[in-house]
């Protein structure tokens, strides 16, 4: 049971449920191929702490977008929208539908064209 589902009002009943778009995992998958294609291509005389470094940046960037992919959930009841984020530091907002008077998106190019 997700924590937005536990925090509803009585005989409030979710109509829509949601989660980060999958483009959060753009950069952590661009490190890895560059992090391949350098290990690739590197000097043989090259130092093999920087392999290491350059994999413990890749475990960290990677752990960072999972823990904010699995810690952020988005949720729409017929009276409230309602958003957490975060797992141990847990930041929770939620809006009366009634209250909401306009909507401001700001989407870039690349956004508009991933959908």
């Amino acid at each position: 049971m997700t924590y937005l589902r536990r925090n509803l009002m009585p005989n409030e009943q979710l109509l829509a449920e949601t989660e980060l778009h999958w483009i959060l995992f753009l950069a952590p998958v661009f490190y890895s191929v560059l992090f391949i294609l350098f290990l690739m291509y590197r000097p043989a005389a090259f130092p093999r702490f920087i392999d290491m470094g350059g994999l413990c940046f890749i475990s960290v960037v990677w752990l960072m977008a999972m823990v904010r992919y699995l810690t952020t959930e988005f949720a729409v009841s017929k009276n409230r929208i309602l958003m957490k984020r975060g797992f141990i530091q847990v930041q929770a907002n939620d809006m009366l539908v009634p209250r909401i008077e306009s909507v401001h998106l700001q989407q870039s190019l690349l956004g508009s064209m991933l959908g």
